[in-house]
């Protein structure tokens, strides 16, 4: 049987939730450096930003807050980027694609960074 100091139970806490919070800052942070940059209903959504808070997510705080970032950027962007904006629809086949492509991205790319975490 193996026991865990209280620093080590503690470090292992702050670490599993550094990561949680860590996927919501950067999907929120994302979507406001995208106001920002002064989106306007018919521009395109610069999806890919999305993808790389996902990549930065998975290196840091591991597989599962890097799949919540990109559950969260994908909603996020499909609600409030994607026409029609305030909805969860996606009625334009192009945009379907990019968004699909950009989850599935951010889905694959979590397999290298987070065993390179383990690694570490």
């Amino acid at each position: 049987m193996i026991i865990l100091s209280r620093e080590r139970m503690f470090s292992a806490i702050k670490r599993s939730w550094f990561g949680y919070v860590l996927a919501v800052a950067l999907c929120a942070g994302t979507l406001l450096a995208r106001f920002a940059m002064g989106f306007e209903a018919g521009d395109p959504p610069m999806l890919v930003l999305f993808v790389m808070s996902a990549i930065l997510t998975a290196y840091l705080g591991g597989l599962g807050p890097g799949l919540l970032c990109t559950v969260l950027a994908g909603a996020l962007t499909n609600f409030f980027l994607l026409p029609p904006l305030g909805s969860l629809a996606i009625v334009s086949p192009k945009d379907l694609l990019n968004w699909a492509g950009c989850r599935s991205a951010g889905q694959f790319s979590h397999r290298g960074p987070a065993s390179l975490q383990a690694a570490g």
